[in-house]
C-alpha cells in the first residue's frame, strides 16, 4: 500500500518480480484492505472526497474491474475489513463511538453478498471473530460496559453461551483466536495483562510485576501456533517481542529493541494516584532518573490525551529518556476520557463531562506539586491533537500553573469545526463531543470549554504550537487562530509560537502514546523545539545543554525561529478576535503566511461556518 493517507494498493509477484497495481487511487489505510481466504480476491475500502471510507470493493488479484460489495451512506459510521482468525470469513466492521455492525463473506461464497451478524442499534458496540466451529462476539449489550464475550452460531448467528461474563473495572481490551487457546488482552488495577483460556474454560494469567507498563498483540499470527507473540514495553524499557506458551503462559524472549549506551536500570518508573476534585484517583506515571531524589522538585512535563476511549498507555519513549537525562520528570496524566479504568472512565470524560478530562489534568499537576515532584512554575503541559484540547483547556483554566504549554496539532477550536457538517471526521465523533447545531445544550457546554473562544486576558504561559498544512483532521488554522488570540489578550509577555509543517501531512495516531510519530531525523527536531520551549525560563538550561542531541536540535530550533524576542511574538494584535482569516495570518511569519494563499478557500469556509454559529 503506496500513498500518504489516500493510497495505492500494488501486489508484488514473488515468482516474476513484477509488480502490478490493483487499486490506483484513494484506498483507506487503516484496516483498509485484506486477501479473502482464497487469496483469489482482494476486499479493500474506498475513500471518499471527505476521506471518510465509504465503500467496500472486490478487486480479482488476476486482474479485472472492481466489484461494489457494499456502500455506507452514514457518514458518521467508518469501516474496517479483516479476515477472521481462522479465516472462515471476510468480516466487514462498521462502526462509530457509540454504535457497531458487522458483515460476513463466508469463505465459501466469496462473491455473495455480505450478510449482517446484528443489524446496527445505537448504544450498542460488538466485535466479531472466529474460534473453532463458532463466531465470537465481544460486545457491550445489556449494560456490559466494560465488555463480556459471546459465542454465537456461524449459520444463524444466534448466541450459543457466554464465554467470558461483564466485570465492572475489568475492560476486555481485545481477543485473539488460536487453534487451541483464546487469548485475551484486558486490563485490571489499570495495567494489561493476557489471559490464556482453554476450549473448556481453564485459564491461564500472564502479567507482569512492574509499576507501569503496556502490551500489545502482535499482528498476524497463525491460528495454529502454539504460542502468542506479545509486544512488551514500559517507559525505561524499550519493545520486546516476547513467545508466550499457550499450554502454560511460560514466557521467552524472542527479540528486543536495543539501542547503544541507553541503560534501563538509569531509570525509575512510579505510579502515582492524584484525587480529583469530585474524589475520584487519577492514575499518574512517573519517569524519572533513578539518580534523581524521590522529593525532589525538577522542571516536569505533564502530558495527557483523554478521549475517544484510547488509554494513555506506559509505553517506551526515546525523546522522554532524553528529556529525563537533561534534568526532567516526564508525566503521564491518565485522564478521564480514555479507557485506563474501563468504560465508565470514557464516559466520565466526555461529552458533558468533557470538563472532568481537563480538571483531572489540573489535579495531577497539583498533586505532583504537592509531593515536591515538581517546582511551582515548573511544569509543562503537553498534548496532541485530542491531547492538545486537554492541555489547552486546563491553560485557560489554571494559566498560572504552567511553564509552557506543548499542543501538537491541537483540536482548539471545537465550536466551529463541530458545526461543520463537511469536516471528514465530525459526524463520526458527535457522540463523543455533541452536535452544537442540534443541541443548545451541547452548544452551550462546548462553548464554555472550546480553547480558542475561552482565551481571556491573563499572565498565559510560553505556548508552543504546531500544525500540518495538509492536514485534513486538524486543519491549521485551528492552533493559528489559538496563537493569535493569546497572543492578543496575554497579560505577560511570553510568546506564543506557531510552528507550520508545510510539507507533509501531521499524523493522528493515538496510538500516540509518546506523541512521536516522525521519522528519526523529524523527531530529533521534534525534540529541540520543545527543549528550547521548556527552557523559556532558563529552568535547568544548563544541564540540557550539556546533552549532544539537545545542543545540536536546540541550535537547530534557534537557527529557524531567528531568536526572536518575547514582545516580538507577543506584540501583533488581533484585527478580528472572532475571525477566521486574520487571526490565521496573524499567528504566521512572513515566509509561512506566503504558503497560505493556495489554501485561503479553507479559510473562508472555516469563516462561513463560523458566521453561522454566530447567526
Amino acid at each position: 500500500m503506496v500513498g500518504d493517507d489516500r493510497h495505492r494498493i500494488c501486489l508484488l509477484d514473488l515468482h516474476s518480480g513484477i509488480v502490478r497495481t490493483v487499486v490506483r487511487a484513494d484506498a483507506f489505510g487503516y484496516g483498509g484492505f485484506t486477501f479473502s481466504p482464497s487469496s483469489r480476491h482482494l476486499f479493500w475500502i474506498w475513500r471518499d472526497a471527505h476521506s471518510r471510507p465509504a465503500r467496500l470493493y472486490r478487486s480479482p488479484v488476476e486482474g479485472g474491474e472492481a466489484v461494489l460489495v457494499y456502500e455506507e451512506h452514514d457518514p458518521a459510521i467508518f469501516m474496517q475489513v479483516a479476515r477472521t482468525a481462522a479465516g472462515g470469513f471476510v468480516a466487514l466492521t462498521l462502526g462509530g463511538p457509540d454504535v457497531s455492525e458487522v458483515r460476513l463473506i463466508a469463505a465459501d461464497a466469496e462473491t455473495a453478498p455480505a450478510r449482517i451478524v446484528q443489524p446496527r442499534q445505537r448504544g450498542i458496540r460488538y466485535e466479531v471473530d472466529e474460534w473453532g466451529d463458532a463466531l465470537l462476539m465481544l460486545t457491550d449489550a445489556d449494560g456490559a460496559i466494560d465488555r463480556k464475550l459471546l459465542s454465537l452460531d456461524p449459520t444463524t448467528f444466534t448466541v450459543r453461551r457466554e464465554l467470558v461474563p461483564h466485570r465492572a473495572g475489568v475492560p476486555i481490551v481485545a481477543v485473539l483466536p488460536f487453534a487451541d487457546v483464546l487469548v485475551r488482552l484486558e486490563r485490571a488495577e489499570g495495567l494489561h495483562r493476557l489471559v490464556l483460556m482453554q476450549a473448556g474454560g481453564q485459564e491461564v494469567t500472564v502479567a507482569f510485576d512492574e509499576p507501569a507498563y503496556a502490551i500489545e498483540l502482535a499482528p498476524a499470527q497463525r491460528y495454529e501456533a502454539r504460542q502468542v507473540r506479545i509486544v512488551h514495553q514500559a517507559p525505561a524499557s524499550p519493545p520486546r517481542w516476547i513467545d508466550v506458551g499457550l499450554a502454560d503462559g511460560k514466557c521467552t524472549v524472542f527479540g528486543q529493541e536495543r539501542l547503544s549506551g541507553f541503560d534501563p536500570a538509569a531509570y525509575r518508573v512510579e505510579r502515582l494516584h492524584a484525587r480529583a476534585d469530585d474524589g475520584e484517583t487519577i492514575p499518574i506515571t512517573v519517569l524519572s532518573r533513578r539518580d534523581a531524589a524521590v522529593a525532589e522538585p525538577l522542571p516536569l512535563l505533564l502530558t495527557g490525551y483523554g478521549a475517544y476511549g484510547i488509554s494513555s498507555e506506559p509505553r517506551f519513549s526515546l525523546p522522554a529518556t532524553v528529556l529525563v537525562d537533561a534534568g526532567f520528570r516526564y508525566v503521564i496524566a491518565h485522564v478521564r476520557g480514555g479507557a485506563e479504568k474501563g468504560g465508565r472512565w470514557y464516559w466520565d470524560g466526555c461529552r458533558m463531562n468533557k470538563r472532568n478530562s481537563m480538571t483531572d489534568f489540573i489535579a495531577c499537576a497539583r498533586h505532583l506539586r504537592e509531593i515536591g515532584y515538581a517546582a511551582p512554575g515548573g511544569i509543562v503541559a503537553q498534548g496532541v491533537s485530542a491531547g492538545g484540547l486537554l492541555v489547552c483547556g486546563a491553560m485557560n483554566m489554571a494559566p498560572q500553573l504552567w511553564a509552557g504549554v506543548i499542543a501538537q496539532v491541537p483540536f482548539v477550536d471545537m465550536l466551529n469545526t463541530m458545526s461543520d457538517a463537511d469536516h471528514p471526521l465530525v459526524p463520526l465523533l458527535r457522540p463523543d463531543w455533541g452536535d452544537p447545531l442540534a443541541d443548545p445544550q451541547a452548544y452551550d457546554y462546548i462553548a464554555g470549554i472550546s480553547p480558542y473562544e475561552n482565551v481571556q486576558p491573563a499572565a498565559y504561559p510560553p505556548v508552543l504550537c504546531t500544525a500540518g498544512l495538509k492536514d485534513d483532521r486538524v486543519p491549521y488554522w485551528e492552533p493559528a487562530k489559538l496563537v493569535a488570540n493569546i497572543r492578543h489578550h496575554a497579560t505577560g509577555g511570553n510568546p506564543a509560537v506557531l510552528v507550520l509543517n508545510h510539507r507533509v501531512h501531521q499524523r493522528h495516531h493515538r496510538e500516540l502514546g509518546d506523541a512521536c510519530c516522525q521519522a528519526p531525523d523529524e523527531e530529533q527536531r521534534e525534540i529541540g523545539r520543545e527543549r528550547a520551549q521548556h527552557h523559556h525560563r532558563g529552568r535547568c538550561q544548563d544541564q540540557a545543554q550539556q546533552h549532544p542531541l539537545a545542543r545540536e536540535t536546540i541550535r537547530e530550533t534557534r537557527q529557524r525561529h531567528g531568536q526572536r524576542t518575547a514582545d516580538q511574538h507577543a506584540c501583533q494584535p488581533l484585527q478580528r478576535a472572532q475571525g477566521g482569516i486574520a487571526d490565521a495570518e496573524a499567528a504566521l511569519d512572513g515566509g509561512e503566511r506566503d504558503g497560505l494563499q493556495a489554501h485561503v478557500a479553507h479559510l473562508h469556509a472555516g469563516s462561513d461556518a463560523q458566521q453561522r454559529n454566530r447567526e
